[in-house]
Formats: structure tokens, sequence, C-alpha cells
């Protein structure tokens, strides 16, 4: 009984190596080559939340392929939102008295984001469509923000438009890293 599991075990450690992914040949690339896509990213401020409506964006993605797995690519993807406000308030007239009213803010936010990524492939075999990859690189963020405040009198239902506007923008650099979908059309 020993023998036998002896040379079962030995038989397994023999034949396993075999059909591991290192026994297989990768696919050689001999020049750098080129492609382009689509894809979806989430695009947020923060937390995604139910709150902002859908993050999922579509993505225009071009990249370089270096080797059978590694390839370097970037990304741009946009999204904006538009939000309106509308509270009861009190602000002065042209005659100086106080008035209430309603106050109406409209408010756009801007997001766009320039991801450069490498990317890795995962999956064991590369001929199939497709593939898990895992990405890292950084993320280049645009962010702005857009904000008109009008108030509209109640008793004589003129509007004071723009009585309070701002706007406020920012670029960040993110470190990314995460995973990745692929299905290849071509």
């Amino acid at each position: 009984m020993f023998a036998r599991t002896t040379c079962l075990v030995g038989l397994l450690a023999g034949t396993l190596p075999l059909l591991s992914t290192a026994q297989t040949v990768a696919p050689t690339i001999t020049r750098p080559q080129f492609y382009v896509g689509l894809g979806g990213s989430i695009i947020a401020n923060g937390v995604v939340s139910r709150f902002e409506g859908s993050s999922l964006v579509p993505t225009f993605t071009a990249g370089v392929q270096l080797l059978p797995r590694l390839a370097v690519q970037a990304s741009v993807g946009y999204r904006w939102n538009t939000r309106r406000y509308s509270y009861e308030g009190r602000q002065q007239d042209d005659n100086g008295q106080s008035q209430l009213g309603t106050w109406r803010e409209t408010r756009r936010d801007n997001y766009l984001n320039i991801p450069i990524l490498a990317r890795y492939t995962i999956s064991r075999n590369l001929d199939r469509r497709l593939a898990v990859d895992l990405l890292g690189g950084a993320t280049i963020r645009r962010y702005y923000r857009g904000s008109n405040t009008a108030f509209v009198f109640d008793q004589t239902q003129v509007t004071r438009a723009d009585v309070y506007s701002y706007s406020s923008s920012n670029t960040d650099i993110y470190v990314s890293l995460g995973p990745s979908l692929r299905y290849r059309l071509g």
C-alpha cells in the first residue's frame, strides 16, 4: 500500500508541471502592436453613491501591446452631473425691502479622467477572447463645479438672476490599481 501511494504521488508530481502554463509556449510579439477600444469605468467624486446617479461611463482606450501579457494603455472618460435645488428664503428687492421668495440653484459637476496604466494579463490561455487583467498606474482627474443661484420674489414673480454664482476646479493625480475584464472582438 505504501509503495502504491508513493508511486502515485511521484507520478502526480512528475506530470503536474507538464500541465502548468510554464510549459506552454507563449506567443511571441516581434514588434509592438497598437490597439483601440471602448470600455466602461466608474467616475465619481469620493464614494460612489446612488445620490449622484449612475457613474459608469464609456471610456475610449488606446494602447500598445509590448509583450504577450504586458501592455501600456491610456483612456479618456468624461462625466457630468446637473442638479437643481430650490428652497424658501428672503432677499432684498430693488426698494431695499426684505421679501419672501424662492432660491433656485443649478449646480453642474464635470469630471474628466485620464488613466495611464500598465495592463498585465493573468488569464492562462492568451488565445481566448475573454481575458482577466491586472491594471496599475496613475489617473489624472480634472474636476470642475459651476453653480448659479437666482431668487424669485413670491409677490411680484420677478426673478433676480445670478444673485450668487461660483465655480471651482482642481486637478489631481491618483495611483490606480485593480482588476479588469476584457473581451477581444477581432
